[in-house]
């Protein structure tokens, strides 16, 4: 699923600071994201879900997405 047409480029990451404007955008295509996205999503369910245990509510969700 996308917001974007495949010819069109998407801010897939920023920085936001209190007080301050967004910092930092990285913009893709949609050849990038497609290679980026199992990398990035990977990590949720490695790195971010391992602090809930696999059984978790919070693995389950991650790993949903």
């Amino acid at each position: 699923m996308t917001n974007v047409r495949e010819d069109q480029v998407n801010a897939v990451t920023w920085g936001v600071f209190a007080g301050r404007e967004v910092l930092q955008p990285t913009v893709v295509d949609h050849q990038a994201f497609e290679i980026w996205k199992t990398e990035a999503f990977s990590d949720w369910t490695e790195n971010w879900g391992m602090i809930y245990g696999i059984d978790s509510q919070s693995y389950k969700f991650l790993e949903a997405i």
